[in-house]
């Protein structure tokens, strides 16, 4: 969807439980306003690979 920088608040106790697609996250973020910011990118590169 091309969104860098996205702040999503959550209003219940935990995150809603669905069947494993994100397809209700991406009809609140299209419905969303989007905001054009005046900053550059801040880029962050892996130099190595992180487990966890």
């Amino acid at each position: 969807m091309q969104i860098d920088n996205c702040l999503i608040q959550v209003d219940g106790p935990e995150m809603p439980i669905m069947d494993g697609s994100s397809w209700k996250f991406i009809e609140a973020l299209e419905a969303a306003e989007r905001v054009e910011q005046e900053a550059e990118r801040d880029y962050f590169e892996l130099t190595e690979n992180l487990t966890y």
